[in-house]
């Protein structure tokens, strides 16, 4: 998985999120569950992240084998990995 932020912008105090699933990670199902916990996960942290960032996040296959709350500890871990 890849979690990457990009340089805050001017545009005031929006926190906007961009989700990549292909079709090599699974079928429809498996894809969209995916997606639901990323925006889940974006819900939660979005106070926490610089007013007027972007967060681009890339699901790669081994998030299928994942739980919940793993999925969102390896989020967690990689948005702060790259704010760093």
């Amino acid at each position: 998985m890849v979690v990457a932020p990009t340089v805050a912008r001017l545009d005031g105090d929006a926190r906007r999120l961009g989700i990549t699933v292909s079709r090599r990670v699974g079928g429809a199902v498996v894809r969209n569950r995916l997606k639901r916990w990323v925006r889940e996960w974006f819900r939660v942290a979005r106070q926490s992240l610089v007013a007027g960032s972007d967060v681009l996040v890339i699901v790669r296959r081994p998030a299928v084998s994942l739980s919940v709350q793993a999925f969102r500890t390896v989020l967690d871990r990689s948005l702060a990995e790259v704010a760093r």
